[in-house]
């Protein structure tokens, strides 16, 4: 079957349905648990996320940054480091992330790798 069936962004609905979202969490993550990612990372009414697409997005991108940078740094606490963390949550407003300064777009990624640089 086609994967995105045919619909041309990835803020369609259609782009990533609940049948097909379920079974990526089973296939990527354990049947066991499907339904606590998907009470996390949903489209639904409810969930935060506006397609199935970007709760896929946002579920990859905790596993890869948030929950490794969070195991290391617990182990570097454990081993008597003093550790800081931060979460930057500031939307860029300068080019190339925004449309002119200070006006911000609103891409869906909201704060991106790199943006805390300047500070």
């Amino acid at each position: 079957s086609d994967y995105f069936y045919n619909a041309s962004s990835v803020n369609d609905p259609r782009c990533f349905g609940d049948a097909l979202y379920r079974r990526w969490l089973e296939v990527n993550w354990g049947v066991d648990n499907v339904e606590d990612l998907y009470a996390l990372y949903n489209s639904t009414p409810t969930g935060a996320f506006h397609t199935n697409y970007w709760a896929a997005e946002q579920l990859v991108g905790d596993f890869i940054m948030h929950c490794t940078q969070r195991r290391a740094a617990r182990a570097a606490a454990d081993g008597g480091a003093g550790v800081f963390q931060y979460q930057f949550a500031r939307k860029p407003t300068e080019s190339p992330f925004g449309i002119s300064p200070h006006t911000p777009i609103d891409d869906g990624y909201g704060a991106c790798h790199g943006c805390e640089i300047p500070f």
